[in-house]
């Protein structure tokens, strides 16, 4: 005897009645609704079995492997859930340790923009300082430069004064040798 249409419609009829009848959820992992729905599909296997055995069976292999993959997916999915769960309380602890590392390092930061600062300052300090002794030792050095060029110039001067004085004497005087006497010559000059 074949299943008829109106049958699979009474079973469908009566899947969806218990599924609203016992508040199965349409969404997600739900027992309730898991059940039901095997329980429709033995049926479905039961109606089909009758009409040709070999098929009936072909389909309750088939529904016993989509069980076990069903109960292995379950069971990844709990585990899923457990290590989630463990690495969110894990993660609050590390979290903690985290944010307390933060402050740390910005406070360290903090400290380290200060010393920045100030070793900005006084480096301006310093090249202002060697900025001024170095207009300083210029400045002595272009005076010290000068007073040599005068020393220099009045040495010089006193040297061409001599030079000029002696050169104008030798013009002036000339000197002549005579005999005079026997103990030597005699310098007379005009």
């Amino acid at each position: 005897m074949q299943a008829t249409r109106a049958e699979v419609k009474l079973v469908g009829r009566r899947l969806n009645e218990e599924l609203k009848s016992q508040d199965a959820h349409s969404v997600g992992i739900c027992r309730v609704r898991s059940r039901l729905h095997e329980q429709c599909f033995d049926e479905i296997i039961r109606q089909v079995t009758i009409t040709c055995a070999a098929r009936g069976t072909l389909l309750n292999r088939i529904h016993e492997e989509i069980r076990r993959r069903i109960k292995n997916y379950e069971t990844l999915y709990e585990s899923a859930n457990a290590y989630g769960l463990r690495s969110c309380l894990r993660g609050g602890g590390r979290k903690d340790d985290m944010l307390s590392r933060i402050k740390v390092l910005e406070k360290t930061n903090l400290e380290l923009e200060v010393k920045i600062e100030q070793e900005m300052q006084q480096r301006a300090l310093v090249q202002k300082s060697f900025e001024a002794s170095y207009e300083t030792i210029i400045a002595d050095h272009e005076a010290y430069k000068a007073s040599e060029k005068d020393r220099y110039n009045a040495l010089m001067h006193t040297y061409t004064e001599k030079i000029k004085v002696a050169s104008f004497d030798k013009t002036k005087t000339k000197t002549k040798l005579r005999p005079i006497s026997s103990s030597g010559p005699t310098v007379i000059k005009e």
